[in-house]
C-alpha cells in the first residue's frame, strides 16, 4: 500500500494506460518508490537532506513532485504514447535534453517546497543560483527601479498572504523556476510602474519593448510580436489536425462529432489535442528562433514565458485570440485555395 499517492485520487492512470482499476494500487506504489529516489537526490544537490522530515513533510515533497510529474508525462513529447513506467525509465537515462529538463525541473520543485517550510538552506541556495538573473531581468525592465523591486523578492515569495498560501506554492513546476521567476518579476514590475515614483526618476533606455509605455499589460507588444510567428505556424499544421483544433476550441463542437466527422475513436480526441498542442508550441518556438530578427529574440522569448509561466489575464485572452485568427485566416485560405 501507498503512504503519499492514493489511487482513489489517480484512478485516470487505468483509462490511459488500458489497465483495470486494481492495477493502479501497484502503480502508484511504483510511483511512489521513483519519487522518493529522486527526492533523496534533489535534496541532496540542494544540502537539504533532512528538509522532508518529520512524514508530513515527506508527504507534501512526494505529492508536489507527483503533479509536476504528471503533467511533463501528459503533456511532453517524450511521453506521448509511453507508458509511465517507461516514462520514468527515460528520465532515469537522460537520454535527451528534454527529459534533463523535467528532472531539473522536478529539483526546483523540491527547492521551492523547503522554501514554504521556511528552511535556510533552501534561501541561500535559490539567492545563490536564482537572484542574479533575477535581478539583471529586472534590471533590463526598468533599470534600477526594477533591481529596487525585486531586493525583498525571497520575503515576497515566502510570507503567506493572508488567508492565503504563499507565492512560492503556485510554482508547480510546469516550467522552469527561472521562466515562472521571470513571468513574477513581470508582474511585479507593472505593477511598480503603475505608481508614481517617489524620486520622479524617469524610465531609462533599458526598458523592454515587452512592456507598454504606461506600464500596463504586456498584451498587446506581445501580440505584435507573436502574430506572424503564430500564423506561419498555423501554416505548418497538417490540414486535418487544423480543422480539429478549430471545431474543439473555437466551434465548441461536442467531441463526439468531431470524431465523428474526422472519424477517429472519440477516446483518441484527449491525447491528439494534446499532441497537437504540443507540437503547435514546438513550432511556435522553432520559428522564433529561425525567423526573427536578431535584436528581437529576447523580447520573443520573454513573451513566450509570460504566456507558459505568467497570470496575466490579459495577456493569455489577447494571444488566443491572435492564435484563433490564424487558424480561421489559414483555414479560410485554404477554402478559397483553387
Amino acid at each position: 500500500m501507498t503512504h503519499y499517492l492514493r489511487a482513489a485520487e489517480n484512478l485516470w492512470l487505468a483509462q490511459s494506460l488500458g489497465s483495470s482499476e486494481q492495477d493502479v494500487d501497484v502503480l502508484c506504489q511504483r510511483v511512489e518508490t521513483w519519487l522518493c529516489q529522486d527526492l533523496r537526490r534533489s535534496l541532496d544537490r540542494w544540502n537539504l537532506t533532512e528538509a522532508a522530515r518529520p512524514d508530513d513533510r515527506l508527504a507534501e515533497f512526494v505529492q508536489r513532485s507527483w503533479r509536476c510529474l504528471q503533467h511533463h508525462w501528459q503533456s511532453s513529447p517524450a511521453g506521448i504514447g509511453v507508458s509511465l513506467t517507461d516514462f520514468l525509465g527515460r528520465l532515469d537515462g537522460r537520454r535527451s535534453p528534454a527529459e534533463t529538463a523535467v528532472l531539473n525541473i522536478l529539483d526546483e520543485v523540491v527547492l521551492a517546497q523547503a522554501m514554504q517550510y521556511l528552511e535556510n538552506q533552501a534561501m541561500i541556495e535559490f539567492e545563490r543560483h536564482y537572484l542574479p538573473n533575477v535581478r539583471q531581468f529586472a534590471r533590463r525592465l526598468a533599470g534600477e527601479r526594477g533591481v529596487d523591486a525585486v531586493e525583498g523578492l525571497t520575503s515576497d515569495l515566502i510570507l503567506p498572504r493572508g488567508e492565503r498560501p504563499p507565492k512560492i506554492a503556485s510554482f508547480q513546476g510546469r516550467t522552469s523556476l527561472a521562466s515562472w521567476l521571470r513571468a513574477v518579476v513581470s508582474n511585479l514590475v507593472c505593477s511598480l510602474l503603475r505608481k508614481p515614483s517617489s524620486h520622479h526618476r524617469e524610465l531609462t533606455d533599458e526598458v523592454v519593448p515587452v512592456l507598454p509605455s504606461d506600464g500596463g499589460s504586456a498584451a498587446e507588444p506581445c501580440e505584435r510580436l507573436l502574430r506572424p510567428l503564430f500564423q506561419e505556424t498555423v501554416r505548418q499544421l497538417q490540414p486535418e489536425d487544423r480543422l480539429l483544433i478549430k471545431m474543439l476550441l473555437l466551434d465548441d463542437v461536442p467531441q463526439k462529432d468531431v470524431a465523428r466527422v474526422l472519424r477517429i475513436h472519440s477516446g483518441n480526441i484527449t491525447r491528439r489535442r494534446q499532441r497537437i498542442a504540443e507540437s503547435v508550441w514546438e513550432q511556435i518556438a522553432s520559428v522564433a528562433a529561425t525567423k526573427t530578427k536578431t535584436a528581437q529574440r529576447q523580447e520573443v522569448d520573454d513573451c513566450l514565458e509570460l504566456i507558459l509561466a505568467g497570470d496575466d489575464v490579459e495577456l493569455r485572452r489577447s494571444l488566443g485570440e491572435a492564435l484563433a485568427g490564424a487558424i480561421r485566416g489559414s483555414d479560410s485560405q485554404s477554402e478559397t485555395r483553387p
